[in-house]
């Protein structure tokens, strides 16, 4: 499981990540033995979130070898292009992506991980891309892998997107987890707050497939149109951790079912 959060106010876009980067190892035969299929934790220091322009943020959950090219092909972007010039250039990404994973060979290592742009049975690749257009208008999009659409126009203003990966569990948390200020209109710190409480509560629910930090970018517009990056960095949810420990609550709504064996 893998937790990125988008957000969108009138005036500023935040996006979070964690940072745990997991493989999954296939079964093998070895001197009459079988090892069963089993996560490895490869790093608990990537990061699932980017700063793409100026004005543009993205992060996504899922496949890093279907990510990386992804995150490579947006950052070749100007610093002054928005939101729109950004999700067209996704799409063109996007739809290469979809025409190597046609022309492989199920044979093909990388295949597998090209698999999700084109099949809606494999596992998710999910992104969100959040920015500014040149009005200063903010907007948010997010992508689906193998689906028809495959990217929306979907993260209304004062709206959370939560983005799970479902390569680990098919528990879906979004009912459990609300984000809904009502007729209010969400402060950017109100949004960064509670971005804050959702991942102190997951990664202190999924400790094996969360981490206990995340990297946070915010982009602000100010008074005189700017747009400005601030409170950008890692936070640590371990003071949090201690309140929930302290609580004691059952917290087994908010846990991802495993369906096969994590190890270190």
């Amino acid at each position: 499981m893998s937790l990125v959060t988008g957000a969108v106010s009138s005036n500023s876009v935040v996006i979070t990540g964690d940072k745990m980067l997991v493989q999954t190892v296939n079964p093998s035969y070895k001197d009459g033995k079988v090892t069963p299929e089993y996560i490895k934790v490869v790093s608990r220091e990537k990061s699932k979130v980017f700063q793409i322009t100026d004005k543009v943020v993205f992060g996504f959950v899922g496949g890093e070898l279907l990510g990386a090219p992804i995150v490579e092909g947006l950052q070749e972007l100007a610093a002054e292009d928005d939101i729109e010039t950004a999700v067209h250039v996704l799409r063109v990404i996007v739809d290469e992506l979809k025409r190597v994973a046609r022309e492989s060979s199920g044979d093909e290592p990388y295949f597998n991980e090209l698999r999700p742009v084109i099949d809606e049975v494999a596992p998710r690749f999910q992104g969100v891309l959040l920015g500014f257009d040149h009005d200063g208008n903010t907007k948010g999009y997010t992508y689906y892998s193998g689906t028809d659409e495959d990217i929306y126009e979907g993260i209304a203003v004062g709206n959370l997107s939560h983005v799970f990966c479902n390569g680990l569990g098919t528990h879906d948390m979004y009912d459990e987890i609300a984000f809904d200020f009502g007729e209010k209109e969400a402060s950017t710190l109100d949004v960064t707050q509670r971005m804050h409480q959702i991942h102190s509560l997951l990664s202190y629910a999924n400790p094996l497939d969360i981490t206990d930090d995340y990297e946070r970018i915010v982009l602000v517009r100010k008074a005189d149109g700017e747009i400005e990056s601030i409170h950008t960095g890692s936070i640590n949810c371990a003071e949090q951790h201690v309140a929930l420990a302290a609580q004691g609550d059952d917290l087994s709504e908010f846990t991802e079912p495993r369906i096969c064996p994590h190890y270190e």
